[in-house]
């Protein structure tokens, strides 16, 4: 299988305390690499370092990340800035709050499409809106036209997945993308996912420090305690048979329901 993004022996550090240590995985295309552990573990840190997003103090200390034979870290920013959302997608944690709340989710649909590809608006409406359709969104050019607050935080979430997939980018990488949702919502969330890896091939990188989102979603597992990997593999594997503490942990925390067989 071909690889499309690859971390080798990554260290991460801030203000030269290091907050993740020797990282080496791998994703494959059409892959979707869960990465869990629990909070401040280190998980959006991976995601952010690939992205060149680690802000003040935030550097790779050790280690490379390749990205279709690139070596990211490499790259000049005016570079990175061609790959991010052309080619690399990134879901935050918070949708919501990452839209403009005075500009309508049309508009802000319109002008990340026109950052990398030149298009009238009618083009990238139409574009925007065959993609919503296939995935299934109820009305879509009621959702265009609106504003962020006009739409629930489940909406908002799928929303910005659509919107972070609108240039086909080969990998998605994406944040606690169930975070904060009701059940049906987190349910909306997970299938559209699913749904964008049989419509586009995307490789995923998901974080979660929820087994059960893992559990639905990821081929491959990689288990994070305190910034240092301690389990990393086939989901089945992994999530079947844990061997660190940590991930017996955090399968006991996922909810069962208890009844007659």
């Amino acid at each position: 299988m071909r690889d499309v993004l690859k971390y080798e022996h990554v260290e991460v550090s801030y203000h030269g305390r290091v907050v993740v240590r020797d990282v080496s995985v791998t994703l494959h295309a059409g892959e979707i690499l869960g990465i869990v552990g629990q909070s401040g573990c280190g998980k959006s840190t991976l995601l952010q370092a690939a992205m060149g997003l680690l802000g003040q103090g935030g550097q790779v200390s050790r280690g490379e990340i390749w990205f279709e034979g690139q070596n990211l870290l490499g790259l000049s920013p005016r570079d990175m800035g061609k790959l991010r959302g052309a080619k690399l997608g990134m879901v935050v944690q918070n949708a919501t709050g990452s839209f403009c709340p005075v500009r309508t989710v049309g508009s802000q649909m319109y002008e990340s499409m026109k950052a990398h590809r030149k298009m009238p608006r009618a083009q990238a409406r139409e574009k925007a809106l065959a993609l919503l359709e296939k995935l299934e969104f109820p009305d879509g050019p009621r959702i265009w036209n609106s504003y962020p607050f006009q739409l629930s935080g489940g909406m908002n979430q799928r929303v910005a997945i659509a919107l972070a997939m609108l240039l086909e980018p080969s990998v998605l990488l994406a944040d606690e993308p169930t975070s904060a949702l009701d059940v049906v919502a987190q349910k909306q969330v997970l299938g559209e996912l699913l749904q964008l890896r049989e419509l586009f091939g995307t490789a995923m990188v998901v974080v979660s420090h929820d087994m059960g989102v893992v559990s639905a979603l990821a081929d491959t597992v990689l288990v994070l305690h305190q910034g240092t990997p301690v389990e990393y593999g086939p989901a089945q594997q992994v999530l079947r048979h844990p061997q660190h503490t940590c991930t017996q942990q955090l399968l006991a925390a996922v909810p069962r329901l208890e009844g007659r067989k």
